[in-house]
């Protein structure tokens, strides 16, 4: 035991000379060894993009120090193609070690590229357009509830960058699909844009914000609409009580105040109705997005005398 602690820091200091020779050593000796590094073009000319895909790594034989070989693997560094002299077209390229440069300032070498030696690339003009975003979005309230106005798109559009082709094609970006069911507040949401060709094309965005107010329904008594009528002439004589009627509608709360009796009319049509007497529904009109509840009176009473 009194060896082990004789003179221990002289030991100590001695292991780790030992050691930092051992690592001197092993560090400058020459390796090859394989790798899956990442891979990219560099320098594509402005105003081009490539349309087929690369593959993210590639496989190839790396030699270098020690050193080299960690500061390889700490860095993570890319092997990139030159595409400088790339124009609109379709291109065949071999991969060889001349023809590969590392992205970083990495010292090790590619000696050979085991998989893939060979890759077709197509490369297209890259344009710019500004295309209307499609909602696929539906709402249902909940009873008692509705729609207030149209359903909103925060921007109605975006700005699309990619092949030319594609922009050219391109009348609209989609929302994703939603339903809301048994909606009781409004709706202020963001939904994603969905694009086909995701690979190719950079949108501004990738969200859109959807709004649309809900609203109470309320009824509401408007009158009285003097009743119109239409071919009376194909009888002696008509007459009908009364001459005008109620309303009573439904629509969204905070609306129905900006109508008044001239937004709705009530008719008869004589030409439906045989001679003698009976009771009608008169027919009415709403504007659109108001619902008629009922009349009052429900029916009117009708005389018609037939001509001789």
């Amino acid at each position: 035991m009194e060896f082990l602690t004789k003179n221990l820091a002289l030991k100590i200091v001695a292991f780790f000379l030992a050691l930092l020779f051992w690592f001197n050593v092993v560090t400058n000796k020459t390796y090859e060894y394989e790798f899956e590094v990442n891979f990219g073009l560099k320098d594509l000319q402005e105003g081009l993009i490539l349309t087929t895909p690369l593959p993210d790594k590639i496989k190839v034989k790396i030699e270098g120090t020690g050193k080299q070989l960690l500061a390889f693997l700490l860095k993570n560094p890319s092997l990139l193609y030159d595409a400088a002299n790339f124009e609109t077209g379709i291109y065949r390229i071999e991969l060889t070690p001349v023809d590969l440069a590392f992205d970083d300032n990495v010292r090790a070498r590619v000696v050979t590229v085991d998989n893939p030696q060979a890759l077709l690339l197509k490369v297209e003009s890259l344009d710019t357009g500004r295309v209307p975003v499609e909602p696929l979005i539906s709402v249902e309230p909940a009873l008692g509830y509705t729609k207030s106005g149209e359903l909103r798109v925060t921007p109605d559009s975006v700005e699309v960058t990619g092949p030319a082709k594609f922009i050219r094609a391109l009348k609209s970006i989609p929302t994703e699909e939603i339903k809301f069911r048994d909606v009781k507040k409004d709706i202020d949401e963001n939904v994603k844009l969905i694009t086909q060709d995701t690979m190719f094309l950079n949108l501004e965005t990738r969200e859109v914000g959807v709004h649309l107010d809900i609203v109470p329904l309320v009824e509401k008594r408007f009158g009285p609409i003097a009743i119109e009528t239409y071919n009376s002439d194909l009888f002696d004589s008509t007459a009908f009580e009364p001459d005008s009627l109620y309303l009573i509608i439904e629509g969204p709360g905070g609306q129905l105040d900006t109508l008044d009796e001239t937004a709705f009319s009530a008719s008869i049509n004589f030409r439906s109705i045989e001679a003698g007497s009976t009771t009608v529904l008169p027919k009415v009109v709403v504007p659109p997005g108001y619902q008629l509840v009922r009349t009052e009176p429900h029916s009117i009473s009708v005389t018609a005398t037939s001509k001789p």
